[in-house]
């Protein structure tokens, strides 16, 4: 019990630390897919948000792009969904999705991390 409650006490120190923070946003999956929730809090790893119903045609595992509204002048996050729960979405941000799979709501916008677009 008590390396259990070590362990504990170490996930408890090494999580980032949570701000609560209610914006709305936009979670953009492939095949057309996209969830559009408030965020409940937001860390230097990911994102919370709610959609007000349960996520069901949604993996655990998937990649996809996170999008603040409105998308105008907001780059697109690569994340990862972490964790489901019945009313929201847990996301990871990650460095890049899996090669080939490009944000289709701004597909070209920053092609090379610049908004001008030039290489």
């Amino acid at each position: 019990m008590g390396v259990a409650n070590d362990f504990s006490k170490l996930a408890q120190v090494t999580r980032a630390a949570r701000i609560e923070l209610s914006t709305r946003v936009l979670l953009e999956l492939n095949n057309g897919r996209g969830y559009i929730g408030a965020t409940d809090n937001i860390s230097e790893s990911g994102v919370f948000f709610t959609l007000g119903y349960r996520p069901v045609t949604i993996n655990r595992g998937e990649f996809g792009f996170l999008h603040v509204m409105p998308l105008s002048g907001h780059r697109p996050l690569p994340c990862q969904v972490a964790r489901l729960t019945e009313s929201g979405i847990a996301i990871q941000f990650v460095d890049r999705c899996p090669l080939g799979q490009n944000s289709v709501l701004v597909p070209a916008r920053f092609p090379h991390g610049n908004e001008s677009g030039t290489p």
